[in-house]
């Protein structure tokens, strides 16, 4: 059974190649995706205080608002949760 995806939000950063496929794969499926960019010290900040520490690595997935984790993180999760 596939897990209906209500929202996507994916913390990133310029030039960073696996944000860019995450949010590429998040957009072929039709879910409803945020980006964040990290860039920003108050997404940073959010980000931060969601994990509960300062991230090593984005991108920083989170769907229905839980933590998934990075882009091969997504790519396991859509493997156990989705179509």
């Amino acid at each position: 059974m596939s897990v209906i995806v209500e929202k996507v939000e994916i913390y990133s950063k310029a030039n960073c190649q696996y944000c860019t496929t995450a949010k590429t794969v998040v957009t072929r499926r039709e879910w409803p995706m945020e980006e964040k960019s990290i860039d920003e010290q108050a997404n940073l900040d959010e980000l931060t205080t969601k994990l509960g520490h300062v991230p090593k690595s984005v991108p920083q997935i989170f769907i229905n608002g839980h933590h998934i984790g990075g882009y091969q993180k997504l790519v396991e999760w859509i493997g156990k949760n989705a179509d």
